[in-house]
C-alpha cells in the first residue's frame, strides 16, 4: 500500500471520475503535441518543415517546449489537485468550466504555428509566438488552471493511512498557493514594465520572476508524488510531517520571491534574489529526499526502479546548475535533468493513478523499459550538450571542427531520439490501458485487511 491507494480509497462519484480522466487525457494529448513538435524540429534541423514561415525551427522549439514543459507540467498539478478534491460526492460547473477552459487554450496553442506567421520570441522559461491567437491559447489554459489552484486553498482534505502516515492536503494546497503567488507576479511584472521595450525582452523580463516560482511549485509536486507513491515500509516516521515542513518552507520562498517583484525598491536585486530563492529550494528539496525516503527495494520494484532514474537525473540537473558559470551549454543541461526528472515522476504518477481509476493493465508491461529509455534519453542529452557546448536556442549549420564537439553533438542527437520513444511508449502505453477492458467501478480500500482492490 502506498500514499495514492490511500488518497485514491475513496468511493468516486461519476462525475468526479470522469473529471479526473479528462484531465489525465488532456495530460496525456499535451505529451503527444509536444512529440509531434519534437519531430518537426527534427524535420526543421534538415531543412525538411511543413510548418509555415521562414523560421521553422524557431517556431517548433516555442512548441516543443510549450506544450512539454507548461501544459504537460500544468495539466499534471491540475490533476494532482483534483484527485485531492476528489473526496466531494459530485463536480460542480466550476471544475468543468476550469477543464473547458485549460482544453480550448491547449488547443489555441497547438493550432498557432499554422495559423500565423508571427515571430518567435526566445524568452526564458516560457518562449512565445508573437500572434494573437497563441497569446489567448496561453492565456485561456492558465486561467483554467489557476481556476483549480483557487479551489484548493478552501479544501480540507486531510487523509490518514491506518499506519498513522498523513497524505496531507496542506502540501497540495501549499503547492497550489505557489502557482497563484507565481500568477499574481506575473500580473504585477506585466504591470511594470517599462514602455519601449522590445517584444523578446518583455517576454523576458515577464516570465523571468514567475518561472522561478514555477520551479519551486513542480520542485514540490515532484517530492509530493514521491511520498505518495512511496510504499508506506519505505517512509521514515517522520516523512509526512518534514514534507509539510518543507512545502511551508517553499511556500515562504515564493512568498519573498513575488514581494520582490512587488516592491519596486527591491528590484535592483531581482536576478540575484531569484537565483537564490532557486538554489534554497533546490537544497531543501535534496535533503527532503535523502531523509524522508528509505532508497531499498521494495515489493514495489517498478517505483523503486523510476524513483532512481528520477533521482538521477534530478541530482545530474542540479550538479550541472551549481556548474553554470556563464551562458552556456550548462544551462540546457541543468534544466533537461530537472525537467527530465519531473517528468518521469509525473509519468509514472499517471501510469499508477490509472490502476486506481480502474485500469489495471497500465502499468504492467513495459513500464520499466519506457521509464529507462527516458531516463536513458535525456542523461545522454545531457552529457552531449556538455561536451558539445551547443548554444542555447540557436541552430548551427556549420560542422564543428572539434572531435569532442562532433561526439558530443552525436551524443546529443542521439540521447533526444531516446527520449521522445521512451516519451511515445509512455503515450502507447496510456492509450493500450484506455482501449482495454476496464473495470466499472474504481479501485476501494478494505479497511479491515488494509488492502487495494
Amino acid at each position: 500500500m502506498n500514499g495514492l491507494d490511500v488518497l485514491m480509497a475513496r468511493r468516486l462519484s461519476r462525475g468526479a471520475r470522469r473529471l479526473l480522466i479528462a484531465w489525465l487525457g488532456l495530460a496525456v494529448t499535451a505529451m503527444l503535441i509536444s512529440l509531434v513538435y519534437a519531430l518537426l524540429l527534427i524535420f526543421s534541423r534538415s531543412g525538411l518543415s511543413a510548418l509555415p514561415g521562414d523560421d521553422a525551427f524557431h517556431v517548433a522549439l516555442v512548441s516543443h517546449v510549450n506544450f512539454s514543459l507548461y501544459v504537460w507540467f500544468m495539466s499534471i498539478a491540475a490533476l494532482i489537485w483534483n484527485c485531492v478534491l476528489a473526496d466531494r460526492r459530485a463536480t460542480r460547473w466550476p471544475d468543468w468550466l476550469a477543464l473547458a477552459l485549460a482544453a480550448g487554450g491547449g488547443a489555441l496553442l497547438a493550432v498557432a504555428p499554422w495559423l500565423g506567421a508571427g515571430a518567435a520570441l526566445m524568452s526564458d522559461y516560457l518562449p512565445v509566438l508573437d500572434t494573437p491567437v497563441f497569446h489567448a491559447g496561453l492565456a485561456l489554459f492558465t486561467l483554467g488552471v489557476s481556476l483549480v489552484a483557487l479551489r484548493m486553498p478552501w479544501s480540507a482534505a486531510v487523509i490518514r493511512s491506518r499506519q498513522g502516515i498523513a497524505v496531507i492536503g496542506g502540501v497540495a494546497r501549499a503547492s497550489a498557493l505557489i502557482h497563484l503567488l507565481a500568477m499574481l507576479t506575473l500580473v504585477s511584472c506585466a504591470m511594470r514594465l517599462p514602455a519601449g521595450l522590445d517584444p523578446e525582452s518583455r517576454m523576458r523580463q515577464l516570465f523571468w520572476g514567475a518561472g522561478h516560482l514555477l520551479q519551486l511549485h513542480h520542485l514540490l509536486l515532484l517530492l509530493f508524488c514521491w511520498w505518495l507513491l512511496s510504499p508506506l515500509s519505505t517512509l521514515s516516521a517522520r516523512a509526512g510531517e518534514r514534507l509539510a515542513w518543507l512545502a511551508t518552507a517553499l511556500l515562504a520562498l515564493a512568498f519573498v520571491g513575488t514581494l520582490i517583484t512587488l516592491v519596486p525598491s527591491l528590484a535592483v536585486e531581482r536576478s540575484a534574489a531569484y537565483t537564490w530563492i532557486m538554489e534554497a529550494g533546490g537544497t531543501a528539496g535534496i535533503a527532503w529526499a535523502l531523509v524522508g525516503v528509505r532508497w531499498r527495494s521494495t515489493r514495489d520494484g517498478g517505483f523503486v526502479g523510476v524513483r532512481g532514474l528520477a533521482g538521477l537525473l534530478f541530482a545530474a540537473g542540479c550538479l550541472a546548475g551549481f556548474l553554470i558559470r556563464r551562458d552556456d551549454a550548462m544551462v540546457p543541461a541543468h534544466y533537461h535533468g530537472i525537467i527530465g526528472a519531473v517528468t518521469l515522476t509525473y509519468m509514472y504518477f499517471v501510469l499508477r493513478l490509472l490502476e486506481r481509476l480502474g485500469y489495471r493493465s497500465a502499468a504492467t508491461r513495459g513500464q520499466g523499459l519506457q521509464g529507462l529509455a527516458y531516463a536513458l534519453g535525456m542523461l545522454l542529452m545531457m552529457a552531449g550538450l556538455v561536451m558539445a557546448d551547443v548554444p542555447r536556442k540557436m541552430v548551427e549549420s556549420d560542422m564543428p571542427a572539434e572531435t569532442h564537439e562532433i561526439w558530443g553533438r552525436a551524443l546529443t542527437g542521439a540521447g533526444g531520439c531516446l527520449a521522445l520513444l521512451g516519451s511515445l511508449l509512455f503515450v502507447m502505453l496510456v492509450c493500450r490501458a484506455f482501449l482495454a477492458m476496464a473495470s466499472a467501478e474504481p479501485v476501494t480500500l478494505d479497511e479491515a485487511n488494509g488492502q487495494v482492490y
